[in-house]
């Protein structure tokens, strides 16, 4: 993101402080000849001083959630359409093939809780569901990796239970956060391919280095962004951020407010992952810089969201919803985690994908070596 100066009501000229990303320029022209980073560029110029932190246009955020009307009022029905399908297409949810026995132990699940009148009974019951008893009702032969399919889907489902059972609101952000969505994120993404973070506060550390660049060391920020979850690819020379959690309130529902401003804190945390990959791989193809994208996911209350990020064109970072699910809230509802584990194993997909990052670093560092010795 250039530095800028830009004439509002409230100042003769405001200077962004927004290092370079690549000194190179890529525009998006829709299909009726609008230039959405134009259109986002004369709008951030217009954008009053106190509104500019809490606008996502200013960060060059193209926020397709829908979270920002003001960001959708700026372009045509038609040009909002084709941006939306854009994104879906380039940034498809990659489903992977859940295992028949995933089913089957769902099913067991909702068995369980339809004979059963006592939370506890419930609970003890699903702890002792065994893949013999599975065979044996199914007439199936389970392998080895499917009993391993059980025993991850029971000791989630047993924990989330039994720290539901314990509840007595209201509870904090950073208890609701460990007892239940950071608790099952962590059980059921890869831990072979990402190192798992998570806390009360985890300081994304690129955008702490980004408010940092250029300024004083008395003048410096100690802390960038914060988050609540943070997955970094094991195998990447740079250690990209693919996927960034962050929890708004605890339990019950927080304010809309609160979340809204936790949905801007996550997209700048997203935006500043992309803006130190791109910065530590600027010898790369823009053909290949532009495939990237990175992972985040916000919950409140029991709604967990999974969004995506790319960065489509100079100063144009989309920002969009990938799926929206509901996690349960009490006993009698824990077949409703299906879903999360389904979308949680298409995110382990998704972040499978990423072989093309370590391709791409290796080549910059192949021309990083050839400049050195020249």
């Amino acid at each position: 993101m250039s530095s800028e100066y830009c004439k509002d009501k409230d100042s003769t000229f405001v200077k962004r402080h927004e290092p370079d990303t690549i000194g190179r320029t890529k525009r998006w022209i829709l299909s009726s000849g609008t230039d959405v980073g134009q259109v986002l560029t004369t709008y951030r110029c217009l954008i009053p001083e106190s509104q500019k932190c809490l606008n996502p246009v200013y960060w060059g955020i193209l926020d397709l959630t829908g979270a920002h009307p003001e960001t959708k009022q700026l372009f045509s029905p038609e040009d909002w359409a084709e941006m939306l399908k854009s994104f879906e297409d380039e940034i498809e949810f990659v489903e992977e093939n859940i295992p028949d026995v995933a089913w089957m132990f769902f099913d067991e699940i909702n068995q369980i809780i339809m004979n059963n009148k006592k939370s506890e009974d419930i609970i003890n019951r699903i702890d002792e569901i065994s893949s013999q008893e599975i065979e044996e009702k199914y007439e199936v032969t389970l392998g080895e990796q499917d009993e391993a399919y059980i025993f991850e889907i029971k000791r989630a489902v047993v924990t989330y239970a039994e720290n539901l059972a314990d509840v007595d609101l209201p509870i904090s952000e950073s208890y609701s956060n460990n007892l239940f969505s950071n608790m099952l994120t962590r059980r059921f993404l890869d831990k072979t391919e990402l190192k798992m973070e998570s806390g009360e506060e985890i300081c994304s550390w690129a955008s702490a280095q980004r408010r940092n660049e250029g300024h004083l060391v008395t003048l410096r920020a100690r802390v960038g962004q914060k988050c609540g979850f943070q997955g970094t690819l094991k195998r990447s020379t740079n250690k990209l951020k693919a996927i960034t959690g962050i929890r708004s309130g605890g339990l019950p529902e927080p304010h809309p407010k609160k979340i809204l401003l936790d949905n801007i804190d996550l997209s700048i945390a997203m935006r500043d992952n992309l803006h130190a990959f791109f910065n530590s791989n600027a010898e790369a193809l823009d053909e290949d810089l532009h495939k990237i994208f990175v992972l985040g996911v916000q919950s409140w209350g029991w709604t967990h969201q999974i969004v995506a990020m790319d960065c489509k064109g100079t100063n144009i970072c989309r920002y969009g919803k990938l799926c929206t699910t509901d996690l349960p809230n009490s006993i009698r509802t824990l077949a409703f985690m299906e879903n999360f584990y389904v979308e949680m194993k298409n995110v382990k997909q998704m972040t499978s994908l990423y072989p093309m990052i370590e391709h791409m670093e290796e080549v910059v560092g192949i021309l990083n070596s050839q400049e050195l010795y020249e």
